[in-house]
């Protein structure tokens, strides 16, 4: 996977070929596991890993039903990613991050008197200017269609002015606090807890069953944004009462009473349900830690939260 990422020499600062891996697990508190294993503890089914709040999102900004922000952030990041294997930039390094800062006209987003911010790892032989036009030009670009740039759109390219030391050698160490670049750039309630890094019954499952109930609810027309909440109790197989509201309503009225209870009554929002249903103990998760968790295009037994099947 190193190999796959691109650290595959020194020059990199990270090679896959002289780098050491440490493996240090230990078992679970059983006193934890109990509660979690199926059969063990109080309640007999399985349960949740921890207590949480766990919100969705969608909006009709973008056809994957995402904000226009995040979704395009994550395309820079991976039209960076093509140039670099490619070879059509090949002073590319692989590590490298993006952020897109959109104005509103009403509901309606733009980029234009926007900010745009790429910073990647490159080699120390190119020159900032060629480096600075060729990622405006062949990456931005080919990512933001032109009708939404214009002369006002500030760019920030590599705004130190140089970025060769990256990667694990120049800043390492997982953080777990990824949870607005993994979900929707900020719009929307925040969870609770990181969505990368821990297993399926800790929290993910919830996430990611909105994530693919909002985006039906978005397709039966009933609003621009729809939302939804869910919450888990400590260890148990019963999560709390989801609720779904968007903003269009308030997350009493009679309408978004009916969303609530018609998504109680089609999905299973126990761990196990939620497992079962998004096949979420397949290895579906190296394709999911880069380009977010949400917007991606459903691809047999990856991304499955982003199925729009149950909309009948």
């Amino acid at each position: 996977m190193i190999r796959e990422i691109g650290y595959t020499s020194a020059e990199t600062g990270f090679s896959c070929d002289t780098c050491a891996v440490v493996t240090a697990i230990e078992r679970q508190s059983p006193d934890i596991s109990q509660g979690v294993t199926e059969g063990e503890g109080l309640h007999k089914e399985q349960g949740a890993g921890d207590q949480g709040l766990m919100f969705g999102y969608a909006c009709d900004e973008t056809k994957e039903y995402m904000p226009f922000a995040i979704y395009t952030s994550h395309r820079i990041g991976q039209r960076l990613a093509e140039a670099r294997r490619s070879g059509e930039l090949p002073y590319l390094l692989p590590d490298g991050k993006c952020q897109v800062t959109v104005e509103y006209r009403g509901r309606k987003a733009r980029t234009a008197r926007s900010t745009i911010v790429v910073s990647t790892q490159h080699t120390a032989d190119v020159a900032y200017d060629k480096l600075q036009r060729e990622i405006i030009e062949d990456v931005v670009k080919r990512v933001i269609p032109a009708e939404f740039l214009d002369k006002h759109t500030v760019y920030h390219i590599n705004p130190t002015g140089k970025f060769v030391v990256g990667g694990p050698q120049g800043d390492c160490g997982l953080t777990g606090r990824k949870i607005i670049v993994d979900t929707y750039g900020g719009y929307g309630p925040p969870r609770r807890r990181r969505v990368l890094g821990q297993g399926p019954v800790e929290g993910r499952p919830e996430r990611r069953l909105h994530g693919a109930l909002h985006r039906e609810e978005r397709r039966r027309g009933r609003a621009r944004r729809p939302a939804a909440r869910c919450s888990s109790p400590t260890r148990s197989a019963s999560p709390s009462p989801s609720r779904c509201w968007s903003t269009r309503s308030a997350p009493a009225t009679p309408t978004t009473t009916k969303i609530s209870k018609a998504v109680r009554d089609l999905f299973d929002l126990k761990p196990a349900g939620i497992i079962k249903t998004l096949a979420l103990k397949k290895p579906i998760y190296q394709r999911t830690a880069s380009y977010g968790h949400f917007g991606r295009a459903p691809d047999g037994d990856y991304f499955t939260w982003e199925r729009t099947d149950r909309v009948a």
